[in-house]
């Protein structure tokens, strides 16, 4: 989002953390950067056990509220739309992995 680019480094891999997840990879360092209040997939918990890499953090984090966002300069109509954006993933991701539950059942028969 163009109006992100604004924002010092730190802010974005805030929002990044926050928003979409994001960890930060250091291989020269071993380590795995993330934002205290970031919860991690189960993906990403495997990654880091697998890599044996230290997590640690780059920042407290943040909680990205609508007020949040709008202090951010992102205006109503593009939260709700990344609101929308984000609710289709959801439901994307939750229609493939029944596809893929359905796929196994159907070979366990």
């Amino acid at each position: 989002m163009p109006e992100l680019t604004k924002l010092k480094r730190s802010e974005v891999m805030k929002v990044a953390a926050e928003g979409v997840g994001v960890l930060i990879v250091v291989p020269e360092t071993e380590k795995i950067l993330k934002a205290k209040n970031q919860v991690l997939t189960d993906k990403q918990i495997q990654v880091v056990c697998k890599n044996n890499f230290e997590l640690d953090y780059f920042s407290e984090g943040i909680v990205l509220t609508k007020e949040k966002m709008e202090a951010y300069g992102v205006t109503e109509a593009q939260i709700q739309n990344l609101a929308a954006k984000n609710q289709a993933a959801k439901e994307n991701k939750a229609l493939q992995l029944g596809e893929v539950e359905k796929s196994i059942e159907d070979l366990e028969r």
